[in-house]
């Protein structure tokens, strides 16, 4: 058996709280012989080590190949973050300008990018599973919309600063 193969699936457990190979393979969306075969094989795809690589190496996950718990974890944070982020457009009234804005799809899967790393992080810092990050997180964000919506748009300025391949975002 690879060693780097066993230590690659590991730290996929640590970060979904994985007890086991079945639940790694249930929380990944996976069938749980897909584990093994990883082992057999002596391979993960990238789709999967991408999940332990940190954010700020400027490395984005293809949150379309994300699924299972951590994916419907992620989607609430980067929904409420998406939303006080385009809050005052969206609120203006001014139609020609909110339109562009609110179709351009790049900002809201960078949020929801930062989002999947942000609840991995937690979940290995603190050492808690999935929902109990997810919790943390809303609480965190709901605490002070404001300052919220000010991190979120950092946070877009900083990935699209790390990701000089995006088109530019306004």
């Amino acid at each position: 058996m690879d060693a780097s193969v066993d230590n690659t699936i590991a730290g996929l457990r640590r970060v979904v709280s994985a007890d086991s190979d079945a639940e790694l393979a249930r929380k990944l969306g996976v069938d749980k012989s897909t584990v093994s075969g990883w082992r057999a094989r002596g391979r993960v795809p990238a789709r999967f080590t991408s999940m332990l690589e940190a954010p700020s190496e400027g490395t984005l996950l293809d949150l379309r190949n994300i699924s299972g718990e951590l994916q419907e974890r992620a989607y609430p944070i980067g929904n409420l973050r998406f939303v006080l982020l385009r809050q005052d457009i969206a609120r203006s009234g001014d139609i020609d300008r909110a339109l562009p804005l609110l179709r351009d799809m790049l900002p809201y899967w960078l949020v929801l990018h930062r989002a999947v790393h942000d609840l991995l992080k937690r979940v290995e810092m603190l050492q808690v599973d999935l929902e109990t990050a997810q919790a943390l997180l809303l609480q965190e964000d709901l605490r002070d919309p404001d300052a919220t919506a000010l991190r979120v748009e950092r946070d877009l300025q900083e990935d699209m600063t790390d990701n000089p391949t995006l088109r530019s975002y306004k």
